[in-house]
């Protein structure tokens, strides 16, 4: 189904457009899927590595042999995938100049995978960066905070959380090849999302 949206600038000549006169692109999801699964066990092994080194191996020990609440890591997981979706609605906010009412949450169901949308489109440096917020924020800034602390928790919960952000990663890998500034809006139910070309004045 078309979305109508509005696009703030002079080189667009028509204020409403729809998503058929953008150019689609869609990431595969095996290929979201399998970035995701590389980067997850890479940061693990990272993790794990860099883990010894530093601390040695009894922090470890201590974690595995310690008492497991099931139900809390579940809780703490699915926090984390709130929060994840949470902090690219932020970036859409802070860096695409968008209002509450132009981000939307959601799941899409076919995949199983949470998402927040923008109904707008946003030139394509503020997409990225609202796209690598979370991978940022909740995999790599506490991976490299429980490396430095010593605690092999938060650094598993920052390795996990890396990995949650394969499929941010596959989808940035295509808008990199995009100018800067030229706009985007991301797909409605897809992976990916539309490029408006730049018009001829």
């Amino acid at each position: 189904m078309a979305i109508s949206v509005k696009i703030h600038k002079k080189w667009i000549r028509r204020v409403l457009v729809t998503t058929a006169q953008g150019r689609p692109v869609i990431v595969p999801v095996e290929r979201a899927q399998k970035v995701g699964l590389l980067l997850t066990v890479g940061a693990l092994v990272m993790e794990t590595a860099l883990f010894l080194i530093l601390w040695g191996a009894e922090p470890l020990r201590a974690l595995v042999a310690g008492p497991v609440d099931v139900l809390w890591a579940i809780a703490i997981y699915f926090g984390g995938v709130v929060l994840h979706e949470g902090i690219h609605g932020l970036g859409f906010w802070l860096f695409g100049k968008a209002s509450p009412k132009d981000i939307q949450f959601g799941v899409l169901w076919k995949y199983l995978t949470p998402y927040a949308h923008l109904k707008k489109p946003i030139r394509a440096r503020a997409y990225r960066l609202s796209l690598l917020a979370p991978g940022i924020g909740l995999g790599l800034f506490p991976l490299l905070l429980g490396l430095f602390l010593g605690s092999p928790g938060l650094s598993l919960f920052g390795a996990v959380f890396l990995g949650a952000a394969g499929g941010d990663l596959a989808v940035d890998w295509e808008v990199r090849k995009l100018p800067h500034d030229v706009y985007v809006l991301d797909h409605p139910h897809e992976i990916g999302f539309f490029v408006f070309e730049k018009e001829t004045p």
